[in-house]
C-alpha cells in the first residue's frame, strides 16, 4: 500500500460513488412517492381539519422506522465481512503519519 503519491483515481473513485449516491437518492424519493400515494396519502393535510389516513400514517412509520432499520443492519453485516486487522490498520496510521509529517515539512 502506498500512500505516498496520488495516483489520479481518486476523482474517477469519488465520481463513481458521488453518482452511486445520486441514484440511490432519486430511487429512494420516487419509491417513497409512490408508496405513499398508493397508501392514500393526502398532501397538504393539516393538523386541524385534514387526517391522513391509517394507510399512510402506517406507510410513514415503516418509512421512518423498521425501513432504515433493516439498511442500517443490513450495513453493518456488509461491513464486518470487511475487517481490518490490527497490524493492518497500524501500517495505514503509520504511512499517514509519514505523508503528515512530509506535508508539515514542505510548509516550513
Amino acid at each position: 500500500m502506498n500512500c505516498a503519491a496520488p495516483s489520479g483515481r481518486e476523482a474517477a473513485y469519488y465520481s463513481v460513488i458521488t453518482l452511486i449516491q445520486k441514484l440511490v437518492g432519486a430511487v429512494t424519493i420516487t419509491l417513497t412517492g409512490t408508496l405513499l400515494s398508493a397508501s392514500g396519502y393526502v398532501a397538504n393535510a393539516n393538523l386541524v381539519d385534514g387526517l391522513q389516513p391509517a394507510t399512510a400514517l402506517g406507510t410513514i412509520r415503516f418509512l421512518a422506522g423498521p425501513l432504515p432499520a433493516v439498511f442500517f443492519v443490513a450495513g453493518i453485516i456488509l461491513v464486518s465481512f470487511y475487517p481490518i486487522p490490527r497490524a493492518r490498520h497500524a501500517r495505514i496510521l503509520s504511512l499517514l503519519a509519514k505523508r503528515r509529517a512530509q506535508r508539515a515539512a514542505r510548509l516550513v
